[in-house]
């Protein structure tokens, strides 16, 4: 089986890694989709044969289509011993231009990335991440991007260097950044709020997400528009 191309982790690792904070595991919920894949994509002595969703890595490309919002619960395994690794791919078609997202949170050390396939669903076009990052067990990771209309790929797996049995669960989402998320992990709360005072003043490169209303400046404009989209 071919690992993820080394180019792909090196111009993914040069855009912004998205921030990891403390949690705890992740839990599957009743309302959550279940990946459904049969020993993890591995056969019984550690061999590749993944037919559910493979991607661009199996001999016929195949996804599991997802939507915005909808929760999803997989599983995934690394065989030290033969060096194969469960992928999971995941496609979500945008009809417009959208701003997400994408929440995630696994039992194993992961690599997750939302592929840059141009938002075109052929693996030729298929040359890097829009976002890739490593993440620990049990640390929630959000990636955001702003995404073109098209069909876009979203990728997970273990880490090569761990053994990581079928068993091991993740959970995943997708879902439109509210308007007034401004550390972008998907949720309006007192981090926006804690944030948006932490870069009062004038916007630098650092804070320019707390400027909600895009005059150069982290204001009481902004905090009023933060108070205005507050959940209730």
């Amino acid at each position: 089986m071919r690992s993820v191309p080394r180019y792909w982790a090196l111009f993914a690792f040069s855009l912004a890694v998205p921030p990891l904070v403390s949690g705890q595991c992740p839990e599957c919920g009743p309302d959550a989709i279940i990946e459904d894949e049969p020993n993890c994509g591995l056969d019984a002595v550690g061999g590749y044969d993944d037919f559910v969703n493979g991607g661009c890595y199996a001999v016929e490309p195949r996804f599991i289509s997802i939507e915005l919002g909808q929760t999803l619960c997989g599983t995934a395994a690394m065989n030290t011993t033969t060096g194969v690794r469960d992928t999971d791919w995941y496609e979500l078609v945008l009809a417009e231009e959208t701003e997400i997202v994408w929440l995630f949170s696994a039992e194993f050390r992961s690599l997750t990335g939302i592929v840059d396939n141009a938002g075109v669903p052929d693996c030729a076009a298929a040359h890097c991440f829009v976002t890739y990052a490593e993440v620990d067990d049990c640390h929630p990771l959000w990636h955001n991007a702003l995404l073109p209309a098209g069909t876009w790929w979203f990728y997970v797996a273990p880490v090569f260097e761990d053994e990581v049995a079928c068993e091991f669960q993740y959970t995943s989402k997708v879902v439109v950044r509210p308007l007034s998320d401004v550390n972008g992990d998907g949720v309006v709360n007192i981090d926006d709020l804690q944030y948006l005072i932490a870069a009062w003043g004038p916007v630098k490169p650092w804070n320019t997400s707390a400027d909600l209303d895009g005059d150069r400046t982290v204001g009481i404009l902004d905090l009023l528009l933060l108070l205005e989209y507050w959940p209730i």
